[in-house]
């Protein structure tokens, strides 16, 4: 939970993304080594195979904002601001040195990074997005 609260400080989000938060803490952290299953990740307990973390971002975008990563397939969970849409896609682009402004709605430019422990809000630059979409809000 404390990690979750943190990223939604990092970058000033609303509340309405704590769900989103919450899931894309728990991916990231099943995907770290621990100490209760000898120095493995949980995933890697569960499944008896390695889970790669090279498709790890951070967590927030231009034309989206990264929140996570989909369990359905291969593909990063982009919510798009302006359609007010969850897009699952595999084509992003994206700067880490830039964040959301939740109350103006725009981009704002960033030199603030954290360790990728800790979860840095990631945010996807450019490219179209096709894949799956979801509504999130009416």
């Amino acid at each position: 939970m404390e990690m979750a609260r943190s990223m939604l400080k990092e970058k000033s989000m609303p509340n309405t993304f704590w769900a989103e938060a919450v899931y894309t803490a728990v991916y990231i952290l099943n995907r770290c080594p621990t100490k209760g299953v000898q120095d493995k990740t949980s995933i890697e307990a569960w499944s008896g195979r390695k889970s790669s973390t090279k498709h790890l971002r951070v967590f927030v975008t231009i034309r989206g904002i990264f929140l996570g990563y989909s369990t359905q397939s291969k593909g990063d969970r982009v919510y798009n601001p302006q359609m007010k849409k969850l897009i699952i896609s595999q084509d992003v682009e994206v700067d880490e040195n830039a964040s959301w402004n939740w109350e103006e709605e725009k981009l704002v430019k960033s030199n603030i990074l954290l360790a990728i422990k800790s979860n840095i809000l990631l945010v996807v630059k450019k490219k179209h997005f096709t894949s799956t979409t979801t509504r999130l809000f009416t």
